[in-house]
């Protein structure tokens, strides 16, 4: 495991489990709080983690497809999910006390096409950076997206607010279904607690800010993603002590060509061109 840290903030990264991170605690006045947390004891794989990566898609691919190529299940879910990255190991380039780059070549039969992946994260004061970028590495175009998949502290007196014009009724295989103005239970632009019932939810039109109130834990984080990622999935269960709030840049299932409005697809990258996208956490 990769140890980061200033002096008030420190994280664990296992670059052999897709480069996720395991957890990060910041430090407030009480002392070391949990911002990312684990779903886990002791550290075991990615989806386990704290935060880990979403490349070449996010989410689940509808019909087992990116466009016209098809995926097998990486899961005992019935639909691929979350890309391929999270199951790979990532090779560290560079590396300071508060910063360090990865780099993944995936262009094995696991991989439905050949990419590679950098990743460069820092901690600055009380700021998390990370900058993913997806490159093509093959001869023909390639239909990409990237995301984040973090888990936040799930505490009774947790508020969540952001802004989104539509959001998705959950349908068949976790997948989104209708696009409607986000009704009162669904309604986070004014601040709501993290509800206590199931959801899983994909929002469009995300303004690319969430704030999540901890103050149980003593801070107050706001999240803030590049313009190229306005799609936000949320997900939360009955008893589970951490939710999910994951930026990405496509609709959660839009892995199809040309998916209605308002969902977003994925990017066509003619070969040698990249997709990027940034995610920056800061605690107050």
């Amino acid at each position: 495991m990769i140890h980061l840290e200033n002096e008030t903030l420190r994280l664990g990264l296992m670059p052999d489990h897709g480069a996720a991170i395991w957890q990060m605690e910041f430090r407030t006045a009480s002392g070391w709080q949990p911002v990312l947390v684990p779903g886990a004891a002791e550290p075991r794989g990615a989806l386990s983690s704290g935060l880990f990566w979403m490349l070449p898609f996010a989410n689940r691919a509808r019909g087992n497809r990116l466009h016209d190529i098809r995926l097998q299940p990486n899961t005992a879910e019935p639909l691929a999910l979350h890309g391929c990255a999270w199951q790979r190991r990532w090779q560290a380039e560079m590396q300071g006390a508060g910063s360090v780059r990865l780099h993944l070549a995936a262009a094995d039969a696991g991989s439905p096409f050949p990419f590679s992946a950098k990743l460069d994260l820092r901690v600055d004061g009380s700021s998390f950076l990370a900058l993913l970028v997806l490159r093509n590495e093959g001869a023909q175009s390639i239909p990409a997206g990237l995301g984040a998949h973090p888990w936040f502290p799930n505490l009774p007196g947790t508020e969540l607010q952001f802004d989104a014009s539509h959001v998705y009724l959950e349908g068949p295989d976790h997948l989104p279904t209708d696009p409607i103005t986000p009704p009162p239970e669904l309604d986070f632009s004014a601040g709501a607690p993290v509800p206590k019932s199931w959801r899983n939810n994909a929002y469009a039109g995300w303004r690319g800010q969430a704030v999540i109130r901890q103050p149980e834990l003593g801070y107050q984080l706001t999240m803030h993603t590049a313009p190229v990622t306005r799609e936000l999935m949320f997900h939360t269960a009955p008893d589970l002590p951490r939710f999910a709030l994951e930026p990405q840049t496509h609709t959660s299932g839009a892995t199809l060509a040309d998916p209605p409005a308002p969902q977003v697809g994925l990017v066509c990258l003619e070969p040698g061109e990249v997709l990027a996208c940034g995610l920056t956490l800061t605690m107050l």
